[in-house]
């Protein structure tokens, strides 16, 4: 599996988060999951945290590392939530997991959460696409030579999943625009 060099492995994670901070704000936290095949992630892997700052009313999770392998198409993910939620980590380590050793992710993927996003919603899929709310300021991080994209991971139901199959992404975002989905509520129900 070809990697970024562990000698540039700190250079890229000081330059991911000083990217991220301008977006997103100060006040964030790394945290690394304990569970699961922890041993087969790299020890610069880790999960940002970022608290509600500002107009966002919200927390943001961010990957800081996923890029490490495959730095011919290197994403990073983030995903919101309405309150601290640490089962997010498990979330993300699962799908950075799931990129690196069975299927490599990108734009428009979906993945499956194997469980609520947040306990017991319904939004159990996970849909990578463009980072509509922070723009191209969060999207594209330049760590030369690399060019890497920022994708949201934006929680669906798997009604939404079945509907983005059978009728692409672009129907199924037409009715998310139309219903104005609420993007940080893990209660919402399927808008399909």
């Amino acid at each position: 599996m070809k990697s970024i060099s562990r000698i540039l492995q700190d250079s890229y994670v000081e330059n991911l988060i000083s990217h991220y901070r301008k977006v997103w704000g100060s006040n964030y936290h790394l945290l690394k999951f304990d569970k699961g095949p922890i041993e087969k992630f790299p020890d610069k892997f880790q999960i940002i945290e970022f608290s509600p700052q500002g107009s966002k009313n919200y927390w943001i999770y961010a990957t800081v590392g996923m890029s490490f392998y495959f730095p011919k198409q290197p994403i990073e993910l983030h995903i919101f939530s309405p309150t601290k939620e640490r089962g997010l980590l498990e979330i993300l380590y699962s799908v950075v997991h799931f990129h690196w050793y069975e299927r490599q992710l990108n734009l428009l993927h979906i993945v499956n959460f194997g469980k609520g996003w947040i306990k017991s919603s319904a939004c159990s899929y996970g849909l990578i696409q463009l980072p509509y709310i922070d723009g191209p300021a969060v999207e594209i991080f330049n760590f030369e030579p690399y060019e890497v994209h920022c994708y949201w991971l934006l929680p669906i139901t798997e009604n939404e999943r079945d509907f983005k199959k059978k009728y692409g992404f672009d129907s199924l975002v037409e009715i998310f625009e139309k219903k104005q989905i609420n993007y940080i509520d893990p209660n919402r129900n399927s808008l399909v």
